[in-house]
């Protein structure tokens, strides 16, 4: 007898529905024409409809519910059965299955189209079988059949929409040690302050530089630590892997024979989308779109990845804390103790002595991680090491200190050789046979596929791409198994080789890879491998140069470049798609009249005394402009601008009609931004324009920078340094997209490098060694860049990337409930046992004041700091890949809770607010602390740290709260 229930899908079309998580199907929140449900929801509308008196139960709760429904075994399931996904929170109705049972088709509300048919299965893409199947009771079938409406018919079809395309994850390309990512592009021009060279624009010598270099000097851990990142989505399309490093001879000095540096490169193209037009006028889902490349040059060589020559300074780990930390060491003059040092504390060992008894040693240390007393992470104190000549203990006679060694490089996915690689879909990957042509080999057997967790090897170089069964282009490449975990599923024997899809990126990637061997090096490969933003892209390579006095000096360093050659720049600056969402601005031109304080008729204020007219353009953040009203009830934004090397705050009246000059603009509005095209025309040119043939307002700015050193009519590498750190400077220059010829094109003998020659006449050995080096850095026509001239478009790296980021909303949360900390926990009870929900109770309870913090009101946690970028924040994608009803919002501000703080875990942050992730519920937070602690095996208190004393701390401390919930339950069930 059939369930009835798929006799209600036309009462559902996803022209009048969509996904809203929580929702029941009764309003249109966002008044699109559409309302919004939920998969359970849907479910139990459907149920309603044809005829069940059976209340609403989410998918933790069909799981469990035996009273209203009984479990069906996969072989006697059928259409119109209920179809669960416990582990990914999901539910539909099943439509059909294939034979045998490895696939099939379902209806249900799904988050990214609302209620729609999607395949589950072999070969979904996404939603593997089933883990359970319901049947709801006909004894619960009080009423006849709901008939659908007579006028009620299968959805019209669509019309077709405009392809949207997905937008790229952005990151910067440094990372801080730790690893978290620079949220603001503030603290990565505070790095490059730092910088004596590479400048962006100018080099040394007023030389052509179209990108910016990162040092040992500003980023340090780009060394060994953290690799240097990819900025975004994109495909890596040429690189070049030095096996060592190449020398260079300087023969004016001994000093400087066998100079080290790296020509090694790593060159990405990126393919941009906006996010699509909201409008629904003629731009809906238009996009913005570029084609731009992102260069990184000067990496470690391939040896260097795990040789130990690179001599390093020591670094320890405080095991055993406290014992005293001084400003010098003890018995010395104006000695001080600054604090007990305690456990967890991580230095890096600059400087050693002996004390003047010979008792100790001291060392000076960087504090890398940590804090002592008022000293944070890069400051320096002192601390004994060695006493009587042994390492210092403490009154137990344990070691205080351990040594950290030096981190495992990561090695990059994009190199070319021998591959090893793991199987990670879920439904295995198919075996297939040689290919023929253009198209991929059938499965070498019916159903064949290796299972998840099998190991292969390829060569990279031989990845094909060959058109499948659904007729799209996948790379292939022929494998060998490696025997171990895994193997073959399905009829036959597994062949000596056989080809699988290799790709590994994306939502479809089918493998991952672990490893890859180089066999080939000091050659311009060219490639098509799919990279992410974050991936590593290498290491900073070692780059000695000689000086004209005959020495030797020298740095770790990497240039990062961001150019394009597409012609549709304009457009893409003018934000031809009409996009209005992302960060806003206040435009303000030049002439604009701040208002003083006299306009609010209020006293006193924090507002200047007089009224000023802005000299030039601006662009303010909207979101630190805030509207006040005035005594009329006229609004008013209050503004501060950089002009004239001063601060100058005024009020600016919110305009009441399009003719105002004032103008709210989208961060897609890049040429309101700022942003201008600077043309040098001359391809052999060897700098940065002629100083006098220059457009009016580049050389306004041109001449501001100089005015600010010696003002000799030339911009200097010392005065760009100079003005990187002036932000009024800084917020024009690094926006100038400057078309010129690149430097990685044109060799030592052609015209654009004739300048070398007069600036070195005087040293020709100096010459020679330049121009040889020169030689060995191009590589732009090994490069094969089809339809990309030398002379292309530059935008400063930092600017460009951080213009194109998602902007993060920062949200005010869904003000959570005790209540709604309970109705979670409880789900986490029926689900997991009582011995997971104390455990998360508890970690609950201590981390949100007992569900009433500001942070568990606003974020639905007791605080997960958002790292990273949206969708996810830093956090475990997989999660979310699993549970898409719990992405996470967006991001909420304040300044972190005590906590646990100076208990021997994460130290409090007290001068600036933190972000923090917000929940789309409650049970999302709690769900994800059951997944991290399932994922450790159940070791809860990793959550806290990953050092086993502190963790011992944390759960002494959490076994003193008491889970009231979970009592509760406990006692309900008695």
């Amino acid at each position: 007898m059939s369930t009835g229930l798929l006799e209600q899908r036309v009462n559902y079309p996803n022209t009048s529905y969509e996904y809203g998580y929580g929702s029941g199907g009764n309003a249109d929140v966002d008044g699109d024409g559409r309302k919004e449900v939920d998969c359970s929801h849907l479910l139990h509308l459907m149920l309603k409809d044809a005829g069940y008196s059976i209340p609403y139960r989410s998918t933790a709760q069909l799981n469990i519910d035996s009273t209203h429904f009984e479990s069906i075994s996969q072989e006697a399931a059928q259409p119109g059965d209920i179809a669960l996904w416990t582990d990914m929170s999901h539910t539909g109705v099943v439509e059909s299955f294939a034979e045998p049972r490895i696939k099939g088709v379902f209806f249900g509300s799904q988050t990214s189209t609302g209620p729609k048919s999607a395949r589950f299965g072999a070969g979904s893409g996404y939603w593997p079988m089933p883990n359970k199947y319901l049947r709801p009771k006909q004894e619960f079938r009080t009423t006849a059949q709901a008939i659908p409406s007579a006028t009620a018919s299968a959805p019209a079809a669509e019309p077709p929409k405009a392809k949207v395309r997905p937008t790229l994850n952005f990151e910067y390309p440094i990372r801080k040690a730790s690893g978290q990512q620079y949220s603001e592009a503030e603290e990565l021009f505070s790095l490059l302050s730092k910088e004596s060279s590479g400048h962006y624009l100018l080099g040394n010598h007023g030389f052509w530089h179209g990108g910016v270099h990162f040092s040992e000097a500003s980023s340090p851990q780009c060394v060994r630590q953290q690799p240097v990142r990819c900025i975004a989505d994109g495909e890596v399309v040429a690189y070049r892997l030095n096996r060592d490093y190449l020398e260079s001879n300087y023969t004016g000095s001994a000093q400087c024979t066998n100079l080290r540096y790296s020509s090694s490169f790593c060159l990405v193209r990126h393919e941009y989308y906006s996010p699509p037009n909201k409008a629904t006028d003629a731009n809906k889902d238009k996009q913005n779109s570029l084609v731009f490349y992102s260069l990184y040059m000067h990496l470690l060589p391939y040896e260097h990845y795990a040789a130990e020559e690179e001599k390093e300074p020591q670094r320890v780990k405080v095991v055993n804390g406290g014992w005293p930390a001084r400003n010098l060491p003890k018995g010395e003059l104006g000695s001080e103790v600054l604090g007990n040092i305690p456990s967890g504390t991580e230095f890096m060992i600059l400087e050693e002595r002996e004390t003047t008894d010979g008792s100790y040693r001291f060392s000076r240390g960087r504090i890398t991680k940590g804090k002592v007393g008022e000293k944070k992470e890069g400051d320096e104190v002192w601390f004994a090491s060695l006493q009587n000549g042994q390492p210092i203990q403490n009154s137990a006679g344990k070691r205080r200190l351990q040594e950290v060694l030096p981190p495992e490089r990561d090695r990059p996915g994009y190199w070319q050789g021998k591959v090893r690689a793991t199987v990670s879909t879920l439904n295995g990957v198919k075996v297939r046979s040689a290919p023929s042509g253009d198209k991929g080999g059938p499965q070498v057997a019916p159903n064949q596929v290796l299972c998840p967790g099998s190991i292969v090897e390829f060569d990279s170089e031989k990845v094909i791409w060959l058109q499948l069964e659904d007729g799209k282009n996948y790379p292939m490449a022929e494998c060998t198994f490696v025997p171990g975990q895994g193997g073959l599923k399905g009829e036959g024997t597994l062949p000596s080789t056989f080809w699988i899809c290799v790709e590994d990126t994306g939502k479809g990637k089918m493998v991952n890879r672990e490893s890859v061997v180089p066999n080939r090096f000091d050659f311009v490969a060219t490639l098509k491998t799919a990279i992410k933003a974050g991936d590593p892209i290498g290491y900073m390579g070692l780059y000695e140069t000689p000086t004209v006095a005959g020495g030797r000096t020298g740095k770790h360093q990497v240039h990062v470049e961001i150019f394009t050659g597409d012609a549709q720049l304009p457009a893409f600056l003018e934000n031809q798609a009409k996009l209005e969402e992302g960060r806003k601005q206040l435009r303000l031109p030049a002439g604009t009249e701040l208002a003083d304080r006299s306009i609010l008729n209020a006293k006193p204020s924090p507002l200047p005394a007089n009224s000023y007219r802005l000299k030039r353009e601006h662009v303010v953040p909207m979101d630190k402009s805030p509207i006040i009203k005035d005594s009329n009830g006229q609004e008013w934004y209050q503004v501060a601008v950089l002009e004239n090397r001063q601060s100058i705050a005024g009020l600016v009246k919110k305009p009441t009609n399009a003719s105002s000059g004032l103008e709210v603009i989208s961060q897609y509005d890049l040429k309101k931004y700022g942003f201008r095209i600077v043309e040098e025309q001359n391809c052999n040119s060897d700098g940065f324009l002629d100083s006098d043939n220059m457009p009016a307002f580049f050389k306004e700015l041109y001449n501001e920078i100089d005015s600010h050193g010696d003002a000799n009519g030339e911009v200097s590498s010392k005065e760009l340094k100079a003005a990187l750190r002036d932000p009024a400077l800084r917020e024009r220059w690094s926006k100038l997209i400057a078309l010129h010829p690149t430097e990685w094109q044109a060799k030592s003998s052609d015209t654009k490098w004739q300048r070398l020659n007069s600036l070195l006449k005087d040293n020709q050995e100096l010459l020679r060694h330049e121009q040889e080096r020169i030689d060995n850095l191009v590589f732009w026509d090994d490069a094969k860049l089809v339809g990309l001239k030398p002379l292309v478009h530059h935008f400063h790296p930092i600017a460009f990337i951080h213009q194109l980021k998602k902007y993060t909303l920062v949200s005010s949360g869904a003000d959570y409930t005790v209540e709604d900390g309970k109705t979670a926990l409880r789900i986490i009870y029926d689900k997991y046992g009582k011995d997971m929900a104390v455990i998360i109770e508890r970690m609950y309870r201590d981390e949100t004041a007992h569900f009433k913090s500001l942070q568990y009101v606003k974020c639905g946690t007791g605080g997960m700091e958002a790292f990273g970028e949206p969708p996810h924040y830093g956090w475990d994608s997989s999660f979310f890949s699993q549970h898409p009803d719990f992405t996470p919002t967006g991001i909420w501000e304040a300044f972190e809770n005590k906590g646990m703080s100076g208990q021997g875990g994460n130290k409090q942050v007290t001068d600036k607010k933190k972000r923090f992730i917000v929940f789309p519920s409650v049970l999302g937070g709690m769900e994800y602390k059951a997944f991290y602690i399932n994922k450790h095996n159940g070791n809860w208190a990793r959550w806290h740290s990953t050092d086993t004393t502190i963790q011992a701390t944390y759960k002494k401390h959490l076994e003193n709260i008491k889970p009231r919930f979970v009592n509760e339950f406990e006692a309900n069930k008695k």
